[in-house]
């Protein structure tokens, strides 16, 4: 066991067994009514509760640090599964039934479930249930948890950043009374406005805050140390608020305490393998030790665990401080009794202060409503400046409505937000109600001031209205003969379709005719061009005649073989005559003239091919004229929507108006509804609350009358008691202050023992 849980436990054992002496010895003395008052206060230290309170924004890690402590994984923590109501994590020797689960709803009803398996809570507690945050208010779980032992409840808020309407007000309520508040920052983001700004507010609420900085394990040593993240929150506090004080700051690693912890494998650095040692050490690096033992070390020495053992002694102490002197009283009574008319003065005395308590019990129930009256009327007063105030608040928003389709949607959230809105004014109203009445009683009964307290009785009021009030929603039913316009600008589309497209037509027609123009004037160019090429010149070459000398056997009349034998070989010139040219130039005649012929009958069949006749003029005009057309379609949609723009203005207006006036009616409705609710509701509690303290000091009253009245006997018996009668009453009255001096010496030493000792307290950085 923790050695601070330990040493609490002790005190709180030593602060029992005196109430329980204390009890006894008023049940052995005839003081039933004291003595079950004793028994109360016996009960109350035996179930002391330390609430802690954690908040934060979304995926700050509290559902990972709560499991952290838990020791195991009971609720949903991923980033899809994200807290959607208030959740009060006990032991489980808590439950009235051994149940598991106790869900809480807000239309009053309770379900249980018998066991608080991760597969139950993440069906109640989380966004994956079904209208969870709309339907339940809050969710009781009852853990088998070493951390939760004596006592101690740990209350999961929702996210900060969306908190729903009706889980607020518990949280708050909550953090109130609750023994501390855990505030959780995350390492990545530690810091933004908005979390300063729910601390300063959460400051005002809560006088002991420990901050926590969560995930520790995200931060990039490279680029920053832990340190510096500290430092840098601080830096940031500063700057945000620099005349509110920064409370203390505790790094741990929720993650790594929960992978050290849980008793299935989780994955963390991509593996779910590690030994025992290894799961140590991540358990002491995630810091989670340290914190936890900070904390148990404030609630079991904090100044309210403190109170919650001191006061229950100083009642006791009081109690039985009359009861000495009632006694040591009636010993000097005794032994003084010698004086007859004395004690029968007494007697008479005794009869009138008797008779008189029974009027002072009148004037008290007269000056209690008196009073009760005045604080109520304060409360009706308030509420009904809330109700003007709410119902002014919604009037501006319709007036500043002018969107029939956004003033439909909204109007549908109204009536939903009135009544939350008036609940919320209501509870506030409510606990200052109960706050300033606790004053009254601690002023005028101080004495019965714990017993009135805890009869006074506890405020659950959620406002449910009228069922039946409902938007109407066929009065948004209009569309202004839409359909008329669509079905013209449809059938007129279609026609500027079709001219559009036979516009394109005309233009591809026209530019197929300027193409073919172009095109005509070019190949007759390249006709001519070809007619007029000749690659010949006009004169042909004519036949070559030219004189050869030559060497060898002249030729002669004689004969060849003749003229050899007798002549010889002698050198002779020889005319020749050469046409290769005139041949050469007539091949190439015929060659080019055959090309020219091809050319001029490849340009011709393409002349006689483009040349259609078509005038690109009159496919522009036509186009000209189907434009025209088009512009006028065009032109007459444009009207029709104008002319249904102007409609359904005019129309939109009535129907606006129409509607604004119908969610007034709602509203109206609605706010009567709630007054006679709250009005209902009202005059209940002032009759608990004035009930509540008659029965109180009528029990107190009654009882002194009951001590008067065995006085009384006591006098009367003292007149015609005998010496030994009254030695013997003197006995058992010295027997008894005895008994009282040896539990009130018990109940000094041990409250001198627990005022002595220091009161831890949360220290603040400056």
């Amino acid at each position: 066991m923790n050695q601070f849980r330990q040493s609490y436990q002790e005190k709180k054992s030593k602060v029992l067994n005196l109430l329980k002496t204390s009890a006894d010895f008023l049940l052995e003395n005839q003081s039933e009514q004291q003595a079950e008052s004793v028994l109360d206060l016996f009960r109350q230290v035996e179930k002391g509760i330390f609430s802690i309170v954690v908040v934060g924004e979304f995926s700050a890690g509290k559902s990972t640090f709560l499991n952290a402590l838990m020791g195991s994984r009971y609720l949903p923590s991923t980033s899809s599964e994200t807290t959607a109501t208030v959740n009060f994590l006990k032991h489980n020797d808590q439950a009235e039934n051994g149940e598991g689960v106790r869900v809480f709803y807000k239309d009053g009803k309770e379900v249980t479930h018998p066991e608080a398996s991760f597969e139950t809570i993440e069906k109640f507690v989380s966004t994956k249930g079904e209208n969870v945050a709309q339907t339940i208010s809050k969710v009781d779980l009852y853990l088998n948890s070493k951390f939760l032992e004596d006592g101690v409840t740990l209350v999961d808020s929702p996210g900060l950043n969306g908190i729903a309407s009706g889980h607020k007000e518990v949280t708050e309520s909550q953090i109130e009374r609750s023994h501390a508040s855990i505030f959780m920052f995350k390492a990545q983001q530690p810091g933004s406005k908005s979390d300063f700004e729910f601390l300063s507010h959460l400051k005002s609420k809560c006088n002991n805050i420990i901050i926590v900085l969560n995930q520790i394990d995200s931060i990039n040593e490279d680029e920053q140390s832990l340190e510096t993240v500290i430092i840098n929150l601080k830096k940031s506090f500063k700057t945000q608020f620099p005349e509110e004080n920064l409370p203390e700051i505790w790094p741990v690693s929720a993650f790594q305490a929960l992978v050290a912890r849980n008793k299935k494998p989780l994955e963390y650095l991509k593996t779910t393998e590690r030994t025992p040692a290894e799961c140590e050490n991540l358990l002491k690096v995630s810091g989670i030790e340290n914190f936890e033992n900070r904390l148990l070390k404030f609630l079991t020495q904090g100044e309210k665990a403190k109170s919650e053992l001191l006061a229950p002694i100083e009642s006791v102490k009081s109690i039985l401080l009359v009861k000495k002197q009632n006694a040591v009283q009636l010993i000097s009574d005794l032994e003084n009794a010698t004086d007859t008319e004395e004690i029968q003065s007494h007697i008479i005395t005794l009869e009138k202060e008797i008779a008189e308590t029974g009027k002072n019990l009148a004037k008290e129930e007269n000056e209690i409503y008196s009073q009760v009256g005045i604080l109520f009327r304060d409360f009706e007063d308030g509420i009904k400046s809330d109700t003007r105030e709410t119902k002014e608040k919604y009037l501006k928003k319709l007036d500043n409505n002018e969107d029939l389709e956004e003033l439909e949607t909204d109007s549908q959230k109204y009536i939903a937000k009135i009544y939350a809105d008036l609940t919320s004014h209501y509870t506030l109203r409510d606990e200052k109600l109960g706050e300033e009445f606790k004053k009254i009683i601690q002023e005028r009964f101080s004495e019965m001031a714990l017993e009135i307290e805890k009869k006074l009785p506890v405020s659950d009021f959620q406002l449910n209205g009228d069922k039946n009030i409902s938007l109407d929603t066929k009065i948004f039913e209009t569309n202004f003969g839409i359909e008329d316009l669509d079905e013209q600008v449809k059938l007129a589309s279609k026609e500027i379709a079709d001219l559009e497209a036979e516009i394109a037509k005309l233009n591809i027609n026209s530019a197929e005719a300027k193409y073919n123009e172009r095109k005509l004037d070019q190949l007759k160019q390249e006709r001519l061009h070809a007619k007029n090429s000749n690659k010949m010149t006009d004169i042909r070459p004519g036949v070559e005649h030219r004189k050869v000398t030559r060497y060898g056997y002249r030729k002669g009349l004689v004969g060849g073989a003749w003229g050899v034998l007798i002549a010889g070989q002698k050198e002779y010139i020889e005319e020749i005559s050469d046409d290769s040219a005139q041949k050469v130039y007539d091949d190439e005649k015929r060659k080019n003239d055959s090309e020219r012929a091809a050319e001029m009958q490849k340009i011709n069949a393409q002349i006689d091919k483009v040349n259609t006749g078509e005038n690109p003029e009159i496919f522009n005009h036509k186009a000209s004229e189907l434009e025209k057309i088009k512009e006028r379609k065009e032109a007459e949609i444009e009207k029709r929507r104008a002319e249904f723009r102007l409609k359904v203005e005019k129309d939109g207006k009535k129907i606006l108006r129409k509607a604004k006036s119908h969610i007034e009616d709602l509203i109206d409705d609605a706010l009567k509804s709630v007054t006679k609710e709250i009005n209902s509701d009202l005059r209940a509690k002032k009759e608990n609350y004035a009930q509540s303290v008659i029965t109180i000091v009528a029990e107190n009253l009654n009882q002194l009358v009951s001590i008067k009245k065995k006085e009384l006997e006591l006098k009367k018996k003292m007149l015609s008691s005998s010496v030994d009668e009254k030695n013997e009453i003197i006995a058992s009255a010295t027997s008894k202050v005895s008994a009282i001096e040896n539990i009130l010496g018990e109940a000094v030493m041990l409250s001198s023992e627990l005022e002595v000792e220091e009161v831890d307290l949360i220290k603040v950085n400056n």
